[in-house]
């Protein structure tokens, strides 16, 4: 039986992937967080960067 997984699930993930290996940054998949975007920009689910800023030393923009 093939095990289906979630968007969510995959996103975290890969996004676990890339913060360890852009900024050296180790978190749990199930820490990282989205949200409902907002109506007046484009996409379904916005990744909360804000957590992750101060590791990357960088702005929300840039980090994400």
């Amino acid at each position: 039986m093939i095990q289906s997984m979630h968007i969510h699930d995959i996103l975290q993930q890969q996004i676990t992937t890339a913060l360890s290996s852009l900024f050296q940054l180790e978190v749990e998949p199930t820490s990282i967080a989205f949200q409902k975007t907002r109506k007046d920009f484009a996409g379904d689910i916005t990744l909360v960067v804000f957590p992750y800023t101060k590791a990357s030393k960088k702005s929300p923009v840039e980090t994400g």
